[in-house]
């Protein structure tokens, strides 16, 4: 029943949360109850009308003693995956898991913390639960299929875990008062599930600046979902929403904050999805509407679209002030890539540059950079960063040269970047026989960019690629050799091109798709237009 993920980034566990209040339901009274305080103690407790209270502490699944064989117990099972097994509840109704300050984890990164399978009437309330610390991880938290009224109350589910809450055929399930963080691929992700109401819940730091991103709520195939009430905020995904197809999905008086949206806020096929009452603030979001036909309503039945959504909402982030930059002067690749960071000036002495010499090549990180691995090596990847200049010091493009060896990979790439300047270099793959499928720079959501005076050149695909970002500026620059083209925009908000040189090139100088207020040596142009 595992999903396959692909590789996903392992994150830091968050230790918050206790039980504050019982949930009442109509149920069988229990067969019996039983507070717990060791691992083989909850599984034992385990059956059908039990009401069982975990004692403070953290309960390791997989250090049960029957972890991995067959039990004696017919309401549980251990599900081989990977590299290690799920704690699987079978056949279960009328059941209640009640946290008192308690934490439930798993070691393996490939298994599911917890699974409900053909379970009725389960209660989960006031604990955590994710997978310890350790490598990356490809299995989600809660697991339930097939189930019908499922209750989580007060939980934390948390990554490493790459889905908080994971449904697959339910009927009546209810996420309310909850949190769900720093799971790298989504925070709901339901399948042909029907009655889903999430009430009162916190969603945040979502995806991962890797590229491993999803949506907060993947909804496929289900009926009748309530979001409600909600906090939304920091998170990195594709879609905010996708309910692709959904009937009855309804969005209602919740708050998004601080989020950024790499494709479109919502996707949506069907009966349409309502949005009422709704708050956005401090978001990048390039474009509202996955499709065109797309259907969104408010609470009146009034159609949204494109125009009003973005004359409604403010649909990106105000850009922040450039500010005070602190000045740092290098003349080594691990000196350049030693500081990057935030309010920074980088200042190149003349030379060349080449990445993949680097000390830390493919493998060192910090929270600004990484390296992205490609077909034939890595790639350095710039991300987060705000108010950044890199400029050779002489300003004499022919004596600065950033280059690169893999022949796949960018020289150069900024994702979720603000206030970027490129200034006085050349750049390019280094000058070797071979097939270049890599570009040189790549900008990916983001914010006010400045390429100026530069060279760029093939080996590299293109000069210049960007996507899903906003005010991007490239003036008195040089471009050529490229084999596919110079430079290539898809949804960026805001485009100038001044006084530039296209050269012996493989394809168009310039290319856009699905852009907006582009400018080409100030004559405003189409946003969907190819020059060549």
């Amino acid at each position: 029943m595992k999903k396959i993920l692909g590789t996903l980034l392992a994150m830091l566990m968050l230790l918050t949360g206790c039980a504050k209040e019982n949930v009442v339901l109509e149920t069988t009274p229990p067969t019996g109850s039983a507070t717990v305080n060791s691992v083989d103690a909850f599984l034992e407790a385990l059956e059908t009308g039990a009401e069982i209270t975990l004692e403070p502490g953290c309960y390791d699944l997989s250090t049960a003693s029957d972890y991995g064989m067959e039990t004696d117990n017919p309401w549980y099972f251990w599900e081989h995956s990977g590299d290690g097994y799920t704690l699987t509840l079978t056949g279960i109704h009328d059941l209640t898991i009640r946290g008192n300050g308690a934490e439930l984890v798993t070691q393996p990164r490939h298994v599911n913390v917890l699974a409900l399978d053909s379970c009725h009437n389960v209660v989960l309330e006031g604990f955590n639960a994710g997978h310890t610390e350790g490598a990356e991880c490809a299995g989600g938290v809660i697991y339930a299929k097939d189930c019908g009224e499922v209750r989580l109350k007060n939980v934390g589910l948390y990554g490493c875990g790459t889905t908080g809450l994971w449904l697959d055929g339910c009927i009546g399930v209810t996420l309310e008062d909850s949190e769900i963080y720093d799971c790298s691929y989504t925070g709901v992700d339901a399948s042909m599930t029907e009655g889903l109401t999430i009430r009162n819940c916190t969603f945040h730091d979502i995806g991962d600046v890797r590229g491993n991103l999803e949506a907060v709520f993947y909804l496929d195939r289900c009926k009748d979902v309530t979001i409600t009430d909600c906090k939304v905020s920091d998170n990195h995904v594709v879609w905010l929403v996708n309910a692709d197809p959904g009937a009855g999905i309804e969005l209602r008086d919740t708050v998004f904050e601080r989020n950024r949206v790499e494709n479109a806020a919502f996707a949506s096929q069907g009966s349409g999805l309502v949005m009422d009452g709704c708050t956005f603030v401090d978001n990048v979001i390039h474009r509202w509407c996955e499709d065109v036909d797309m259907t969104i309503l408010d609470g009146t039945g009034k159609t949204w679209t494109e125009n009003s959504l973005n004359a409604w909402y403010s649909s990106e982030t105000p850009q922040k002030p450039a500010g005070d930059r602190s000045e740092v002067k290098v003349s080594t690749v691990d000196e350049l890539i030693g500081a990057l960071a935030p309010d920074t000036e980088i200042v190149l002495a003349d030379g060349v540059y080449d990445l993949s010499t680097a000390e830390g090549y493919g493998t060192a990180s910090t929270d600004y950079y990484f390296w992205s691995e490609e077909f034939d090596g890595p790639s350095l990847v710039l991300t987060g960063i705000h108010n950044l200049v890199i400029r050779s010091e002489s300003g004499d493009v022919t004596k600065c040269t950033l280059s690169a060896v893999p022949r796949y990979a960018n020289v150069l790439s900024f994702r979720h970047c603000s206030s970027i300047a490129v200034q006085g270099i050349t750049a390019g793959h280094t000058v070797e026989p071979g097939y270049c499928m890599g570009g040189v720079l790549n900008f990916e959501g983001c914010d006010a960019v400045l390429v100026e005076n530069c060279g760029l050149y093939g080996c590299g695909i293109l000069g210049i690629q960007a996507s899903v970002s906003s005010d991007i500026t490239v003036k008195h620059c040089d471009i050529y050799e490229c084999s596919y083209g110079g430079i290539q925009m898809g949804e960026v908000n805001g485009v100038s091109i001044e006084n530039c040189l296209f050269r012996d090139l493989g394809g168009d100088s310039m290319s856009f798709y699905d852009c907006r207020n582009v400018k080409v040596d100030g004559e405003s142009i189409s946003g969907n237009t190819r020059i060549e």
